[in-house]
């Protein structure tokens, strides 16, 4: 019986530890709408680098067209 007590004894004290603990966080997810905007940002930046790699576009131009992109999805 000294081990059906222990058991018992120690799920009590798990439960117990378990309930003082402060609650967990939950990050939300970031919007949909958002995750679209991103993912349509991070295409657009790779275009314009495959671009200037070739040759299509100039570092100044790049870094124009970057920065306009950036500042149209920062709102």
């Amino acid at each position: 019986m000294a081990g059906v007590g222990g058991a018992v004894g120690g799920a009590v004290t798990d439960a117990m530890n378990a309930a003082a603990q402060p609650p967990q966080q939950v990050q939300p997810a970031p919007p949909a709408q958002q995750t679209d905007d991103m993912a349509a940002f991070k295409t657009k930046i790779e275009k314009l680098t495959v671009m200037k790699e070739a040759g299509l576009i100039t570092e100044e131009e790049f870094a124009r067209m970057k920065a306009k992109l950036l500042s149209d999805i920062m709102g």
